[in-house]
């Protein structure tokens, strides 16, 4: 199977040069260009998976560049670049939809897992086009609740009507939306998802429904488009929405009209029934959303499942991340099943994501998971003092907090250093400097300077 065409836009040629000489070694298609035209041309005449584009160039500022690119038909992912740029404009163009942001100067390690992350991302989002893609299991577990839900989805998947997924934060709602178009007629054509957020924001709305032209949700016509977070669709946004799936034309900015034909999933974290008795939600858009529905169990009420979610994720983790495998004693799996998982299956995923990252001996043991537990129980009820060995020195119980502290943060980021260096306001040299030190292990090319 063929890698990855990829484009670098930055106007040093020892860079350009230097990235394309790497990439290229590991088996990917590099172009280049020096200036913001020429790597405008090049994308207009060849189709890219991935952009590298420097923030400042001498013809046109990259962020400018970024809002061409991502109205594309089949838009490449991008990543940004700089030696110089500021948090803000990293936030901007993350904000705008960026994969990710790369600084100045290049590590090579973090070079090459920004791709592949980069293009994981753009291969999860981005149109399934090929008929052969091997169908998605569905949520995780054996449970009487995850079984019932499996065949929800298996008998909902071929019907040709709306879906309304409701569930609390972290318990799969996306994973459900994912697995119905998977199993579904349309499982070969578009799958999008598309955040209230981004339909409720003037910019983004302009990219994701079109301006003059058409926009990102045209590429799913035939396909599904999933909205997450429905209940907090504002007025306007929800008038644009209903006149939609009432008429089955796509209203854009100009005022002009275009035809799309798509299954419309809607996820929410509460019941949009309260939100319609109070005005506050359309009861002609909930009826028509609401055609066919599921409701996804929160973890507390299906704890038989968590053995093998917690397998799941640690084959996801060492598979995908690079970690070194782990698994979790008896008595360690004892105490899981007692935890109330306010986070549901994320808290888990997390989790496991935390206990890999720290090492140690290949079984997790009871101690680890009690001690891994502690930050989340606090996050719950921030009234609490943050828990304290008092029984270690000083030294030691410093680097246990720091430890604890940096794994929570790398959790919650998913990963990212950049995001973690500035939520704890360190510069990212002193960063990976202090992680080697506490021996956190990273995946591939995050551990690296």
């Amino acid at each position: 199977m063929s890698k990855a065409h990829i484009l670098v836009i930055d106007d040093e040629p020892d860079i350009t040069t230097l990235i394309q000489d790497i990439l290229e070694d590991e088996g990917y298609q590099v172009d280049v260009a020096n200036t913001g035209n020429l790597g405008r041309d090049l994308t207009q005449r060849t189709r890219y998976d991935l952009l590298l584009l420097d923030v400042w160039l001498p013809d046109i500022d990259g962020i400018s560049l970024l809002k061409e690119f991502l109205v594309l038909p089949n838009a490449p992912a991008m990543v940004m670049m700089s030696g110089h740029a500021t948090i803000e404009t990293a936030v901007e163009a993350t904000k705008l939809g960026a994969v990710d942001f790369l600084e100045k100067p290049l590590s090579l390690a973090r070079l090459l897992a920004t791709v592949e992350h980069a293009l994981a991302e753009r291969d999860l989002a981005r149109t399934l086009t090929h008929s052969d893609v091997p169908s998605q299991e569905g949520p995780v577990g054996r449970s009487p609740a995850i079984k019932a839900l499996r065949e929800q989805i298996k008998k909902l998947a071929p019907l040709d009507a709306p879906v309304l997924i409701e569930g609390e934060a972290g318990s799969g709602k996306k994973l459900a939306a994912y697995a119905l178009h998977r199993t579904s007629p349309e499982r070969g054509k578009p799958f999008a998802m598309v955040t209230a957020a981004q339909l409720n924001d003037p910019i983004t709305f302009s990219e994701w429904v079109g301006a003059d032209s058409d926009g990102k949700l045209a590429q799913a016509d035939g396909g599904t488009i999933v909205i997450e977070d429905i209940d907090t669709l504002t007025p306007q946004t929800q008038q644009w929405l209903d006149h939609w799936l009432s008429t089955g034309q796509l209203k854009r900015l100009d005022g002009h009209s275009i035809k799309l034909n798509a299954r419309i999933i809607g996820l929410t974290l509460t019941s949009l029934v309260p939100l319609v008795a109070q005005h506050r939600f359309r009861d002609e858009l909930y009826y028509r959303l609401s055609v066919l529905n599921l409701t996804m169990p929160p973890l507390r009420e299906r704890k038989e499942d968590i053995p093998e979610l917690l397998n799941y994720y640690i084959d996801h983790f060492v598979r995908q991340h690079n970690l070194k495998y782990r698994r979790f004693g008896i008595a360690a799996q004892n105490i899981l099943r007692q935890h109330n998982w306010p986070g549901n299956v994320r808290e888990l995923k997390n989790l496991v994501h935390r206990l890999l990252l720290l090492g140690g001996d290949e079984t997790i043991s009871e101690a680890e998971v009690q001690q891994a537990l502690i930050p989340q129980a606090h996050t719950a009820n921030s009234n609490e003092p943050c828990p304290l060995n008092l029984h270690l020195p000083l030294k030691e119980a410093r680097e246990a907090f720091e430890r604890n502290y940096l794994v929570q943060l790398l959790t919650n980021t998913e990963g990212s250093v950049t995001e973690t260096a500035r939520m704890a306001g360190l510069e990212r040299t002193h960063l990976y400097r202090k992680l080697k030190s506490l021996s956190i292990d990273l995946h591939a090319g995050a551990n690296a300077s």
